[in-house]
């Protein structure tokens, strides 16, 4: 199980650069998305996606190759 985060400053910028949504309503999403963050349990990959599209899939690769059963 894979476990996938991100900041609340990054997920606002993110929010707000697609457009889609008010600044109020992105504000408000932000919010809701923090009063349900929770630690990853115990043997779930935990991937923080705070930087760009390369560096989280990076990390997720090594993660995997983390995993007994990943192919070498």
């Amino acid at each position: 199980m894979l476990h996938i985060t991100a900041r609340a400053d990054i997920l606002q910028q993110r929010l707000l650069a697609r457009g889609r949504e008010t600044a109020a309503m992105v504000e408000a999403r932000v919010q809701r998305a923090a009063a349900y963050r929770v630690a990853a349990p115990a043997g779930v990959l935990e991937l923080e996606n705070d930087s760009t599209l390369d560096v989280a899939g990076e990390h997720l690769l090594r993660l995997l190759q983390q995993l007994d059963d990943w192919p070498a």
